[in-house]
Formats: structure tokens, sequence, C-alpha cells
């Protein structure tokens, strides 16, 4: 049985990827790179619906993140509007 989704979030970021354990701490779910490592290291991290334990693995735009029943869509920043 999968786990249930608690809607889809929007995660705008710079660059054409991230790298997967960057982008648990800059969506809030881990404080250190150590910490993003072991959620990572402990299968508790799906990338495009698989799991993955690469906490270097480049995530890119459109790519989903899914961590305690949270799912996110990696997109690109908003364009600025000059000012």
């Amino acid at each position: 049985m999968k786990a249930k989704v608690k809607g889809l979030r929007y995660a705008p970021v710079t660059g054409e990827y991230i790298r997967l354990d960057a982008f648990l701490k800059f969506i809030g779910e881990a404080e250190t790179g150590g910490e993003a490592k072991h959620i990572i290291s402990d299968g508790k991290v799906s990338v495009d619906g698989g799991k993955c334990i690469q906490r270097g693995k480049k995530v890119y735009r459109g790519s989903f993140v899914g961590y305690e029943g949270k799912l996110w869509r990696i997109t690109g920043a908003p364009a600025s509007d000059g000012n």
C-alpha cells in the first residue's frame, strides 16, 4: 500500500538541477547536510516515484521528490521583473 500524499507542493529552484541533500535543506525538511544524508541513506526519500539513497542525486526541473507523505515538484525559479 502506498503512503498517502498530503498535497503537491512546488519548489522553485534556480539552475538546471539541485542535489537531493541540498533540496531537503532548501525545503526545510533537514537542518544540516548530515541530517539530509541520514534521511536519504535511510531510504525515506523518493525521486520520481522510486526510492533514492543517493544523496548527491541531481534532481531536475519537472522531477518529483517525496518525503514523509509530502510531494514536491521541482520548478524553475520565477522570472525577475528587472526591478
